[in-house]
């Protein structure tokens, strides 16, 4: 008896909106976009890089292929990581944000890459944005 007491309780409470999903269990746009890039075709930026003489950290590497620098106006930020990866690759991630645009907050690239004797080549290249207006997440969709 017990049982069925309590699945009278729980349809109850169902009914009347008590129980609603938690907030972790709900899949929202900004869960299910943040991990959307485009693809950046990186062909003749490897040209250039094995044309490099001089050995580069995998950050050099991202600013040889980002060489933006933080303006003097506004609040512009620009952060660069690395992470080693498992098969010994090196992920570099570039965030440009507080950008002086209308629409567009900010960039993220993230770029792979792999040691080749003592240089670096690019295995894979990606970027993504933030906008001021419409989707306030890393994505892909167009800004407002």
């Amino acid at each position: 008896m017990k049982p069925t007491l309590l699945l009278a309780i729980l349809l109850f409470l169902t009914s009347c909106g008590q129980i609603t999903k938690s907030p972790q269990s709900q899949n929202t746009d900004s869960q299910t976009t943040t991990t959307k890039f485009e693809n950046i075709d990186f062909s003749k930026f490897n040209i250039k890089l094995s044309q490099k003489t001089e050995k580069m950290t995998p950050k050099e590497v991202m600013q040889l292929y980002y060489p933006h620098k933080k303006g003097d106006e506004g609040n512009e930020e620009i952060t660069l990581s690395e992470k080693t990866l498992k098969n010994e690759n090196v992920e570099v991630t570039l965030i440009h944000e507080g950008l002086l645009d209308d629409s567009i907050r900010g960039y993220q690239y993230k770029m792979i890459l792999k040691k080749k004797k003592d240089h670096w080549k690019v295995a894979s290249l990606k970027k993504n944005w933030k906008c001021y207006r419409g989707h306030s997440y890393w994505g892909i969709e167009l800004c407002h």
